[in-house]
């Protein structure tokens, strides 16, 4: 199963370049902690997020995790990777910004392409 991501998404622009010039084992890794971080079963880190990164993370993070749990390719990984990105890197700065622990790991994972920090 892919991701669903619509291939007329911002994601795809340059997503083949990133995955071929891109550590995968390490993008990998850095998404499926950022999943495990996020979708624990307790919840407790989630809840501490603000509202509006919740809003914006959970739909991106399921994403990367169906992207990690398939057989994606390397292509697929990269694109909900940068959807996850964006959805932090949108935060930065803000009242509610990402935690330290969730910045720091999504900076492991592919720049989210500039359309989608608007």
């Amino acid at each position: 199963m892919r991701p669903s991501i619509p291939d007329y998404r911002p994601e795809w622009n340059g997503a083949a370049e990133l995955a071929s010039a891109s550590d995968m084992t390490a993008v990998r890794a850095a998404g499926r902690a950022v999943v495990d971080l996020v979708l624990t079963d307790d919840d407790v880190f989630y809840d501490s997020l603000s509202d509006g990164l919740q809003a914006d993370i959970i739909t991106p993070v399921e994403m990367l995790e169906i992207a990690l749990k398939s057989p994606s390719d390397d292509v697929d990984v990269v694109a909900a990777a940068r959807m996850v990105r964006a959805a932090v890197d949108r935060h930065h700065g803000t009242p509610g910004a990402a935690p330290g622990e969730l910045t720091t790991l999504t900076d492991r994972l592919p720049p989210a392409p500039p359309e989608l920090l608007r």
